[in-house]
């Protein structure tokens, strides 16, 4: 795919396959929000953890690094 993640040709394929099953010009609305809670969604999770995720390790490194040793 020229796209990453098959952006376009996926939704138009999509939309072409629920076109029996929902009103004429829901399918594509359709189709864009699929690729947004199946895709872009993982990509906001990570945003979200990611960084809280890297002050955890980063405090942990410091704490270690002022720990006396035994």
């Amino acid at each position: 795919s020229p796209t990453p993640g098959g952006a376009g040709l996926a939704e138009i394929a999509l939309a072409g396959f629920i076109s029996d099953y929902v009103p004429q010009g829901i399918g594509l609305v359709v189709a864009l929000l699929w690729r947004g809670m199946a895709y872009y969604g993982y990509l906001l999770a990570g945003a979200l953890i990611v960084p809280g995720w890297i002050a955890a390790r980063v405090g942990e490194r410091r704490r270690s690094e002022h720990s006396i040793p035994a």
